[in-house]
């Protein structure tokens, strides 16, 4: 496993711990337990759809500067969630990342080379889960005690 991917991996693995810690947490609200549970569903599908799209990287399409802003994006979607985590402002909403997402998805459904149209849906769908995600943290915030 390539260093930055496995670096990746133990850090959405230990947010999703996080999350889970919450959950089990005695006392907990209904709203923010309900809005942890949600959080560790979409960190859980996160994980398998980067695996997924690991996988199938060597088809991966020529437009690599595509799959940078997505990158980044995703970066940026999961970036501000410690800090909403520890108090900090509500994540706002990223439409630019499920735009990124649909782009890329647009452009290998044209395509259609061999692993397309199953990488088109992961990238899809890892802009659902960061979109979920934020969403997630965004109820927990509201609904932590003051």
């Amino acid at each position: 496993m390539a260093p930055e991917r496995r670096r990746s991996v133990l850090v959405l693995a230990t947010l999703q711990a996080s999350f889970q810690r919450v959950a089990v947490e005695p006392g907990e609200r209904p709203e923010h337990l309900e809005a942890a549970l949600l959080a560790v569903v979409a960190l859980q599908r996160l994980l398998v759809s980067l695996s997924g799209l690991s996988r199938l990287g060597p088809g991966a399409p020529e437009d690599s500067r595509a799959w940078v802003r997505l990158r980044e994006l995703v970066s940026r979607g999961l970036g501000d969630l410690p800090a909403a985590m520890a108090g900090g402002p509500a994540p706002a909403p990223l439409p630019e990342l499920a735009a990124a997402a649909g782009a890329i998805a647009a452009r290998l459904e044209a395509r259609a080379a061999r692993h397309d149209l199953s990488m088109a849906r992961e990238a899809e769908r890892i802009a659902w889960q960061v979109a979920a995600l934020r969403t997630a943290v965004g109820r927990m915030a509201a609904a932590a005690p003051p």
